[in-house]
């Protein structure tokens, strides 16, 4: 029970190096009539002394051989496009029947698909952006054989009229052919190949099912323990990472079958989950516990040379892409859980953990990279226990740290999170508004507070928090407004944590309603935007390295209707610009300004918004260099993802339905 792909891979190579041992026109047969299919499977594995008894094919595998040194190397990109499910029907010129796989089984494969496509993308993530979409119609195509046999030469050619008759687009698409096993011969496919996926003038994907009324489960019986699904999620897994299939690694092959007991990995689908959440990756089949649907095991990438690979290699969640890149933490007090969200370079939701057992009592949450080990971790405030957590998690969005500090006040009111000190990680700034006091806090590799300095002497009547590097010395300082005060300060720390700047700038409106920071004039050091809702105004103010402001220009005639803004580098130009949303008006600007702080230099409206979003924050979720805004509607149960052109116009929009409708607190990892 194997798949082929490899060996059809190694057939095709041989047959480009040494067309004297596979001719260019492939035989009926198939390849194994020429070459052992034993030999096929493993040839780019075989030793020179294992092929000295076939010159010719020594002689191939040393010219080929350097291609495959680096067995995880990923040198072509992964497939980005449609899963196209076409039902064949064969007409046998020998006595006219037909022959096909029933219309309600390739529906069950394409319903399972669309689930297994989720997971299978968050696993490939790991070697590279992708995006997988099934196709929710049939594609009817009839090809006439002699005698029920064919080869792979014939299934390229019928692709390839498929992928015309149909208009697809070969860059985005790829065929999917299930054939009925016993029933039509792939000289390909026999003795024990289960399946194999390949390049035409598109990918495709070719599997021998088993029997009929399959179901998305692929449910276990004792005389058909795998119908489809082990074969189809294994074929489909490999195409994605491998869509010429030709160079990039075969990432199923070390968890199953091809190397020993398949590792299975088993998915449910929760209510209020978009995407399925892993049960557990186990070699039983059937397993102990009920289920949705299983896939083929797809290794780590540091291990996709091994043959066979370890259960920790196989047996993983699915870990989205690079967890360098930014991902969404949900906290849902109620439900006491912490969701994990992240995203596909389209946009699409493709890793959700849920980690539960959190405290309903968390009050204040901060994010940044606490620990020093260049990931995103949280600190979580208990205000009426007086504790505060470092939450960290792993590739796959599990909790894997947790190390509670206790002791703390029972009164702080704000707390944000920057590199105040400049030690290359972040640090919490806590303030106190009824004693007048904030303290810095820091914490050791373990998540263990290992700073603290507590600065008294403030006022009791800062409103508003937020940090940026606002003097330019690489290191983050804390902007405090106090609205009635009508005042701002600018807050600076030495190495020790100790404040070291603190001008106060007096005569501020005491109007402003909405702060939020950016390097909006380009200058390599954050702004401030002050917007005044009622006035109809924004300001743009900045600092100089000493902390004194040293431009404030006001930009009038503003609606008096914004209700969320935030700020990113939306555009691609190498500075910021704000996103301003009107909720009444189903409404949003994109708005950049000049060096003087004017909005002379972009403001480009978006119609036709929602009127239901509750929260926006901005991150880079489609990986392309640029910043994008997510959306959340809490009563709707959506997020969206939205981004950008060089013009400040809408050029992505991808909702995601289905989400939890109670989470009061979110922050980009």
């Amino acid at each position: 029970m194997i798949c082929g792909t490899r060996a059809l891979k190694n057939a095709r190579r041989i047959q480009s190096a040494a067309p004297n041992v596979i001719p260019a026109k492939e035989p009926v047969e198939g390849f194994a009539s020429l070459v052992p299919l034993s030999t096929l499977q493993r040839f780019d594995l075989m030793s020179e002394a294992e092929l000295a008894a076939h010159p010719d094919l020594l002689a191939a595998h040393r010219s080929l051989c350097a291609a495959d040194l680096e067995k995880a190397r990923v040198s072509s990109p992964l497939f980005h496009g449609t899963l196209y499910f076409v039902r064949m029907i064969w007409f046998q010129e020998a006595n006219g029947a037909q022959i096909a796989v029933s219309v309600g089984d390739i529906n069950i494969a394409i319903q399972y698909s669309t689930l297994a496509v989720k997971s299978i993308s968050g696993y490939a993530a790991q070697y590279g952006p992708n995006h997988v979409d099934v196709s929710q119609t049939i594609i009817t195509a009839g090809f006439a054989v002699t005698s029920g046999v064919y080869n792979d030469d014939a299934v390229q050619g019928w692709v390839n009229q498929i992928l015309h008759d149909n208009k697809l687009n070969p860059s985005s698409s790829c065929i999917v052919m299930l054939n009925p096993e016993g029933q039509m011969v792939n000289t390909d496919a026999i003795n024990g190949v289960l399946g194999y996926h390949g390049k035409a003038n598109c990918p495709y994907i070719f599997v021998n099912g088993v029997s009929s009324n399959w179901d998305v489960a692929d449910t276990f019986t004792p005389q058909i323990p795998d119908h489809y699904a082990i074969r189809l999620s294994h074929e489909i897994a490999e195409m994605v990472v491998d869509p010429d299939a030709s160079s990039n690694p075969e990432v199923c092959d070390p968890c199953g079958p091809n190397c020993g007991r398949v590792w299975r990995a088993y998915f449910d689908t929760p209510s209020g989950s978009p995407v399925p959440v892993l049960i557990k990756a186990t070699q039983d089949h059937p397993p102990s516990f009920p289920y949705t649907f299983f896939i083929n095991a797809i290794v780590q990438p540091a291990h996709a040379g091994d043959c066979p690979a370890s259960e920790a290699a196989c047996a993983y969640a699915p870990p989205g892409e690079s967890t360098n890149e930014p991902r969404v933490v949900l906290y849902d007090r109620s439900a006491g859980e912490g969701d994990i969200y992240g995203f596909d370079s389209e946009g699409k939701i493709n890793l959700v953990t849920t980690n539960t057992g959190w405290r309903t009592s968390w009050d204040l949450m901060a994010a940044g990279r606490f620990i020093g080990n260049n990931q995103k971790q949280i600190v979580l405030y208990d205000r009426s226990a007086g504790q505060a957590d470092v939450v960290g998690f792993d590739g796959s969005g599990r909790t894997n740290l947790d190390n509670t500090n206790s002791g703390w006040r029972t009164s702080w009111n704000s707390m944000i999170g920057g590199d105040f000190i400049g030690n290359g990680r972040s640090q919490i700034l806590l303030y106190d508004r009824p004693a007048g006091q904030a303290d810095l806090v820091g914490f050791d590799n373990n998540g263990k507070t290992n700073l603290d300095v507590t600065a008294s002497g403030w006022r009791g009547s800062w409103d508003t928090l937020v940090a940026g590097n606002f003097i330019g010395n690489g290191r983050q300082q804390a902007l405090l407004y106090d609205r009635n005060g009508g005042a701002g300060a600018i807050i600076g720390f030495d190495n020790h944590g100790k404040v070291n700047l603190d001008p106060t700038t007096e005569g501020w409106r005491t109007s402003w309603d909405i702060i939020v920071v950016g390097d909006f004039v380009g200058n390599g050091k954050d702004q401030i935007l002050l917007y005044d809702r009622s006035a109809g105004q924004a300001d743009v103010v900045g600092f100089d390295a000493h902390g004194k402001v040293n431009l404030d220009t006001t930009n009038s005639g503003w609606r008096t209707s914004w209700n969320l803004i935030t700020a990113g580098k939306l555009v691609g130009n190498g500075r910021s610009q704000i996103v301003l949303y009107d909720r009444a008006a189903g409404h949003a600007d994109v708005v950049g300004f000049n060096s003087a702080g004017l909005e002379v230099n972009l403001d480009t409206a978006n119609d036709g918004w929602l009127t239901e979003w509750d929260v926006m924050l901005s991150g880079q979720f489609l990986r392309n260099g640029r910043d994008q805004i997510l959306l959340y509607d809490r009563a709707g149960g959506q997020i969206d993802i939205v981004g950008f052109d060089n013009s400040g116009k809408l050029n992505h929009d991808l909702v995601n339905f289905g989400v939890r409708t109670t989470w009061i607190d979110l922050a980009a990892l």
